[in-house]
């Protein structure tokens, strides 16, 4: 989409991205073949990499050393309950980052 990288750049609040990758697996869509074609390593670490210039922080499950700030908490939303409560997390660490 143009112009949303310098959107998120400029942004006055944190940037945090949730990893798609589920106890290091790819449970759906394209992220794989995105991450292949980025050059970027199959986990949070290769997606931390990736979007290094847009990111304030990211959320995962995964362990390992980052170069930005991390929250590491359970995100497999298999349910309401677990949708809220890793929104809700997201948002406590975005406002921590702030």
């Amino acid at each position: 989409v143009p112009g949303l990288a310098d959107a998120l750049r400029a942004a006055a609040a944190p940037v945090v991205a949730v990893s798609p990758l589920v106890g290091g697996a790819v449970l759906k869509g394209p992220t794989a073949a995105f991450l292949d074609w980025a050059g970027a390593s199959p986990d949070a670490a290769g997606i931390a990499w990736y979007y290094a210039d847009l990111l304030d922080g990211i959320v995962t499950d995964e362990t390992g050393d980052l170069e930005l700030p991390v929250l590491r908490i359970p995100t497999r939303m298999d349910d309401a309950e677990a949708r809220e409560r890793v929104a809700r997390e997201t948002l406590d660490f975005a406002l921590a980052l702030a």
